[in-house]
């Protein structure tokens, strides 16, 4: 993994997605966190919430500022709802395809999301101003 963060600092930081279902364990995703606070310009997104690891990954999440979620492949709507209304700022929505339903995977967001600021968060803010992408 280390070659990938380095090879991100060449590309501007560019944001790295790493998929954190199985197999990757806590262990793992430890030490890609630990790779984040080693290179603090780079943004990286756990996929999949973290898999099943979900609760210890929001910890991870909360106190490293360059470490993010992306909401595809859920296990309930309860863990998804969970994670974005604990950190709005720090997820990114996706969709497992194909295997998920874009429409489907909106219209949860839409539905378990606290407040419509969390969802446009979620759904397009959050990526916006990780990619410095203004209108």
């Amino acid at each position: 993994m280390r070659n990938i963060f380095r090879a991100s600092l060449e590309f501007n930081h560019l944001p790295v997605w790493i998929h954190a279902f199985f197999p990757l364990t806590i262990q793992d995703i430890k030490e890609i966190a630990a790779l984040a606070l080693e290179y603090p310009k780079t943004p990286v997104i756990l996929g999949h919430l973290g898999g099943c690891n979900w609760l210890e990954t929001i910890d991870l999440v909360k106190e490293i500022p360059n470490l993010y979620l992306d909401t595809s492949a859920y296990y309930s709507t309860f863990v998804l709802g969970a994670v974005i209304n604990e950190v709005p700022d720090k997820c990114l929505f996706g969709v497992d395809r194909p295997f998920g339903d874009l429409q489907i995977s909106k219209d949860t967001i839409l539905r378990v999301a606290n407040t419509s600021e969390i969802a446009d968060a979620v759904l397009g803010g959050n990526i916006a101003r990780l990619l410095q992408i203004t209108e």
